[in-house]
């Protein structure tokens, strides 16, 4: 179909479209000045430094290829009908905006689902066969379970599951996730103190010694943060 566009005495630019474009504007520019501090549950559990210069919109030296974007929204696509047509799972939401403006946390939530009456916060994760291997073997990467478990808290469900996809195989394995009051707690000490940073323009001091372990080798600010 064209995609020209024409005057239509049905589509009309009236009060009605202008006072909704009038409040959304209003609306953005109130929240302009906190919009890019959010900080996402998926790197809750990165370094403090990292994700102050994200927030503040420091330009990244590499970024998340657009091919692997792509495989990742398609992951989420065909689970999505999955689910919805799955015996035993009850569909309920999907790709959930949740949020906590106390400790500016903001965040979509892949799904929610129910298995034999217990609601679930969902998030899917793709991964190397190398990888769903080990995880088969020693349980569910531990940055990932503290983000199901802030999403938990952010939409006040007791239940979380974690979905591995081996990409390589297509096998699935999956992790149910409970409450621990700890880690909450330590998620929002740590969003309190980077909220003050934020709010004091400053930038938290390097949690490593050197650049010499896993995190700075593949950090999108390394050469900012360590210098060339």
């Amino acid at each position: 179909m064209s995609e020209e566009t024409t005057e239509l005495s049905f589509v009309k630019r009236d009060d009605i479209s202008e006072t909704f474009d009038a409040n959304l504007k209003n609306h953005f520019n109130k929240l302009s000045v906190t919009f890019s501090t959010t900080f996402n549950p998926s790197h809750i559990t990165e370094c403090p430094r990292r994700i102050i210069y994200r927030c503040n919109g420091v330009k990244p030296e590499f970024s998340i290829t657009q091919r692997e974007a792509d495989a990742e929204k398609d992951l989420l696509l065909k689970l999505a009908i999955v689910f919805r047509s799955c015996k035993g799972i009850k569909f309920h939401n999907d790709n959930l905006l949740v949020s906590d403006c106390n400790y500016n946390i903001v965040g979509n939530l892949d799904f929610v689902i129910g298995i034999k009456e217990t609601l679930l916060a969902t998030k899917i994760y793709s991964v190397e066969n190398e990888m769903f291997q080990k995880i088969q073997e020693k349980g569910a990467i531990k940055k990932d379970v503290i983000e199901v478990m802030v999403y938990m808290w952010l939409i006040e469900l007791n239940d979380g599951l974690i979905v591995y996809e081996n990409r390589s195989s297509l096998d699935h394995i999956s992790f149910h996730i409970k409450p621990y009051k700890p880690i909450i707690k330590s998620v929002i000490k740590k969003c309190r103190k980077l909220v003050e940073h934020e709010m004091n323009g400053t930038i938290p001091d390097r949690p490593y010694k050197t650049k010499e372990n896993s995190e700075c080798c593949r950090c999108e600010y390394e050469v900012k943060c360590w210098g060339k």
